[in-house]
């Protein structure tokens, strides 16, 4: 069986409140596996891990809250199984190359430790492939995952954006009057913020902001030709309102109202090396 691991880090930070944040995230992948039409059977919650059953190998890098995560073949933990799949898995991809393994053991009900299974997963490897081991200096890492009986295995891991789940923090009005605008919105919604409106000014596209809009809370977007009746509107709405503001651009009008500026504190480099992330 397929499937893809996806790991958290922040949100693991949460004590009694984690459960909420695991929630969020797994509502929030849910809505992203539907609306890009993915074929999957289950995503289920198992020790710090989020498993999402499906034989494509997704990229669910848009959805904010997660560290990393993984395409893994899915096995019940069984030495000379689990020695098996590595060692033919291992063919595809580490020839002429060379690998470490690295074994995460949090099923402690199964015997072998994780360095022995490193060394001993290692060696079979070397046994069949013509390849050399590098701890440090390696071409791939061979992952294994020993969960709940489970043996996950996998050859990459892949960076997400971190951050929180959009949902699990306040709701908040977002101002889009250009990039940095959209920019400052999506910055807010990596920390858990849910924009429930969003004000368009000067024709701005806001097709990026969109591609990271991923939740199953409704969102209106209200677009304004004049910017006077969109100040009209903000003030009578009671919601904190992210603005493009700028070290060098800071508005003082709406002074009486919760002003959320992300961009503030950043460079103009910095500014666009974060557009470019997000691109």
């Amino acid at each position: 069986m397929n499937c893809v691991i996806v790991r958290y880090s922040e949100i693991g930070l949460k004590g009694r409140n984690r459960k909420s944040f695991e929630n969020e995230l797994v509502e929030n992948l849910h809505f992203y596996l539907r609306k890009n039409k993915v074929v999957y059977s289950n995503i289920r919650r198992v020790d710090s891990r989020i498993i999402i059953s499906t034989e494509e190998d997704v990229d669910v890098k848009p959805v904010f809250g997660i560290s990393t995560y993984s395409f893994a073949k899915k096995i019940k933990y069984n030495l000379q199984e689990l020695i098996e799949l590595v060692v033919d898995e291992s063919k595809k991809v580490v020839v002429d190359k060379s690998f470490r393994v690295s074994v995460l053991r949090s099923d402690k009900n199964i015997k072998e430790t994780s360095l022995e299974l490193e060394r001993l997963l290692g060696e079979k490897i070397l046994e069949d492939n013509k390849t050399r081991v590098s701890l440090k200096d390696f071409d791939v890492e061979v992952g294994v995952e020993l969960i709940r009986g489970d043996a996950y295995v996998f050859f990459e891991k892949k960076q997400g954006f971190y951050g929180l789940p959009i949902g699990s923090s306040d709701f908040a009005t977002a101002l889009i009057e250009d990039e940095n605008g959209v920019l400052a919105s999506i910055l807010l919604m990596r920390r858990g913020v849910f924009p429930n409106k969003i004000i368009v000014l000067n024709n701005t596209d806001i097709t990026l902001l969109a591609k990271y809009l991923l939740t199953q809370r409704k969102t209106e977007v209200l677009v304004f030709d004049s910017k006077k009746i969109a100040e009209n509107f903000l003030e009578e709405d009671p919601n904190p309102l992210i603005v493009n503001d700028t070290t060098n651009n800071i508005r003082k009008e709406m002074n009486t109202k919760l002003i959320l500026r992300p961009l503030v504190g950043f460079g103009e480099e910095e500014i666009i090396n974060k557009k470019k992330m997000f691109a």
